[in-house]
């Protein structure tokens, strides 16, 4: 999922997930943008709103392809997917410190890949 219209906050979802995680699962998230400073980051959340890590806060400012794994429990999938939907959000904890103006596209992405193995109900 890559979501071009970057904001504060940014919901990226991954609708029509069926059936039953087996083998747990990673959400590898990719960034570039105004991510330079040590408080220009996102941190990332999962639907109810907890904390699975941040991205950002280092690197050049508009040059640095940010990439981290996140790994996912079997509880955590089976848990989300029960509406058929995952969803998650990556959230600019000051809601202005990172500047989704500042450089044109391509050069400011954000991109969330869900990697997981589920069996049909």
């Amino acid at each position: 999922t890559t979501n071009p219209a970057l904001a504060s906050n940014n919901s990226f979802n991954f609708t029509g997930v069926p059936g039953t995680a087996s083998g747990g699962g990673t959400l590898v998230i990719s960034a570039m943008g105004d991510l330079d400073l040590s408080y220009e980051d996102w941190n990332i959340q999962d639907e109810n709103g907890v904390a699975l890590g941040s991205i950002g806060g280092s690197g050049t400012q508009c040059g640095t392809v940010f990439t981290i794994t996140i790994t996912l429990s079997d509880a955590q999938l089976n848990a989300w997917a029960t509406d058929g939907n995952i969803d998650f959000t990556a959230l600019d904890p000051s809601g202005s410190d990172v500047n989704t103006t500042q450089a044109t596209l391509p050069t400011v992405i954000f991109r969330t890949k869900l990697r997981c193995i589920l069996a049909p109900l």
